[in-house]
């Protein structure tokens, strides 16, 4: 069996979660699906999330997308942890009865 350098397993890493220099985006949305959701227990932890993962990160940006757009909801997830959602993965975490 031939074994992977470690730098490509990092590199592929950091691009899947969006935090090398050329896989950062500018789409609060698309990070969100591609992270499963964002940690958002803490009230800046969020806005830390998406700083480290976008180009030109800008606050109200976060704040717009679930009241403005509607295309991001808060939840709650396992042990009461709060998570911030793209809608379609919303029915996955917190099924409706």
């Amino acid at each position: 069996m031939q074994g992977i350098e470690k730098s490509i397993i990092n590199n592929v890493i950091l691009r899947k979660y969006h935090l090398s220099k050329d896989s950062k985006i500018d789409y609060i949305l698309q990070i969100t699906e591609d992270l499963c959701g964002l940690h958002a227990t803490g009230t800046i932890e969020p806005y830390i999330q998406l700083f480290v993962r976008m180009n030109h990160f800008i606050k109200e940006d976060l704040d717009t997308e679930p009241y403005i757009h509607k295309t991001l909801g808060r939840i709650r997830g396992m042990r009461k942890t709060l998570f911030i959602l793209a809608k379609e993965l919303m029915e996955i975490v917190h099924p409706i009865v």
